[in-house]
């Protein structure tokens, strides 16, 4: 669950706010559904105890039901401060990962933490900048069929000449000469 905040914190930190409301709302809940999962099947509350209180949600009391709300919102809450809390101190090597992901695309965990050490990737290989992109053939823009054009007066074929031109091997052009 704490990953999930530190996507929204993250977001919050470095995305202007307006951009920020949608994934905001989705991680809320998210983060919130989970909690609830923890505090009411599995057991991961000391106030209420290891005890399934999901199963049978509908006959527990008013009480406990309440109890459940404030201990999902206390996870959520100590989830968020967690989150803040990380990234803000460790905000310099959220940039540099920034940075050599832009630069690299891919990193793995060895190439990342050389980065964070401040060392060179060598033999990396650079993404080129402008370079095109190769589709499958199966994603590739099928061209629209050739338009066939209704015949005008002046496009009309003689198909007596057509034929004739056939047999002689000529072209109709010789003719006019």
């Amino acid at each position: 669950m704490a990953s999930l905040r530190y996507v929204l914190i993250l977001q919050y930190l470095t995305i202007p706010y307006p951009s920020t409301l949608t994934f905001h709302s989705q991680d809320i809940q998210q983060a919130t559904n989970i909690a609830y999962a923890l505090i009411t099947q599995y057991g991961y509350s000391p106030t209420l105890g290891n005890v399934d209180l999901h199963s049978d949600y509908n006959s527990l009391s008013p009480a406990t039901k309440e109890a459940i709300e404030s201990e999902v919102r206390r996870l959520v809450e100590e989830s968020r401060q967690r989150a803040t809390k990380l990234l803000t101190e460790k905000r310099k090597e959220l940039e540099i990962l920034t940075r050599a992901l832009l630069e690299y695309e891919t990193l793995t965990k060895e190439e990342m933490e050389k980065v964070l050490r401040g060392e060179k990737l060598e033999g990396k290989i650079k993404p080129l900048k402008n370079a095109p992109i190769k589709l499958p053939e199966v994603l590739m823009p099928v061209p629209p069929p050739p338009q066939q054009q209704t015949p005008t007066a002046s496009s009309k074929v003689d198909v007596g000449q057509a034929e004739r031109e056939e047999r002689s091997g000529r072209d109709v052009n010789e003719d006019d000469r």
